[in-house]
């Protein structure tokens, strides 16, 4: 299986992981991809309960995506 075979499943844990850690490393392997389905994860992520993981993924969206959410 290839890390795009792997999206659904990764989007599954994102959604459901409550340790901020895992999913912190699900985004790294997330940054390898460049897909419409991941930007709408990292959007989604940019809102997270976990200050760590909004910020995260507001840093992948403006440094790989070029795009700013404030």
């Amino acid at each position: 299986m290839n890390l795009y075979e792997a999206l659904p499943y990764l989007e599954q844990i994102v959604n459901e992981e409550k340790n901020p850690m895992l999913i912190l490393e699900i985004m790294e392997a997330l940054t390898f991809m460049r897909d419409i389905r991941v930007l709408e994860i990292f959007k989604k992520l940019s809102d997270h309960e976990y200050p760590i993981v909004r910020l995260k993924a507001k840093s992948i969206l403006r440094e790989i995506y070029n795009f700013h959410i404030d």
